[in-house]
């Protein structure tokens, strides 16, 4: 998922509960200077950090940084299985 839109997330969760950056920075245990990088696409934050601003934010850390949507094998599970009907049509299994 591309840095701007974990920063659109970031920053409208902020802004839907009347947060500063300040604020919100406080509550996540960073700088204002932190989330405003992170509002600004300029840099992704770890994963405790994700953590952190989906608690400070009160919202379940997937609903604030949904990627990846599923786990790649679990994405290959359900692309794999109409590729296999392509491939049995064309090719007998072995």
């Amino acid at each position: 998922m591309p840095l701007e839109l974990w920063a659109r997330f970031v920053a409208h969760g902020r802004r839907a509960r009347h947060l500063s950056q300040a604020e919100l920075g406080r509550r996540a245990g960073v700088t204002q200077q932190t989330i405003s990088k992170i509002e600004a696409g300029l840099v992704c934050p770890p994963d405790r950090l994700k953590a952190r601003l989906a608690a400070a934010l009160e919202v379940p850390p997937g609903d604030l940084f949904p990627w990846p949507p599923r786990p790649p094998l679990m994405a290959a599970a359900i692309v794999w299985p109409a590729v296999r009907g392509v491939a049995r049509a064309s090719a007998p299994d072995a």
